[in-house]
């Protein structure tokens, strides 16, 4: 990649599964080159789950407020001169893209994965390191996990 080319991109966008690194990558980059990348804590319309944080794990909010703070969020990103760094779903590209293309950026879309043995082990690992029992929680979150497999195969 050339300078010109780094410098017209706006977010670049970890996608995958759960337990796929998208967080620790992500994690990786601004901590390595804090002056070229910026993390973009992701915005959702969904409820949180149990222990996730408003403003740290993700931004909750109402689908209005989504649509506002993608081009607002990424005006002030944009001024800093640094690089975003998103970890999204494929739902969540799209508003990052427009809103990319409406700074005159890009976005590029980096996708993350492992076999699915892989998946599960980390999985349980990260199930193990919890220490609230949320055993409910983790298995709904085990059954999109493996739904979710197949689909981010044909995406």
């Amino acid at each position: 990649m050339t300078l010109k080319t780094v410098s017209t991109v706006g977010v670049i966008a970890l996608c995958g599964p759960t337990c796929g690194g998208k967080t620790t990558l992500a994690q990786t980059l601004v901590a390595r080159w804090p002056s070229v990348f910026a993390p973009v804590v992701t915005t959702t319309t969904r409820q949180p789950r149990p222990g996730e944080v408003q403003g740290i794990h993700y931004r909750f909010v109402s689908r209005f407020e989504f649509e506002q703070y993608a081009t607002h969020g990424l005006h002030r990103l944009d001024d800093s001169g640094r690089i975003g760094v998103a970890v999204v779903t494929p739902n969540g590209i799209e508003p990052i893209r427009a809103a990319c293309e409406a700074l005159g950026k890009r976005l590029v879309s980096v996708h993350l994965g492992a076999n699915r043995e892989d998946l599960i082990v980390r999985f349980l690992q990260r199930y193990r390191a919890d220490r609230e029992d949320r055993a409910e929680h983790y298995s709904r979150r085990l059954m999109h996990l493996l739904d979710e497999q197949g689909a981010w195969a044909n995406a």
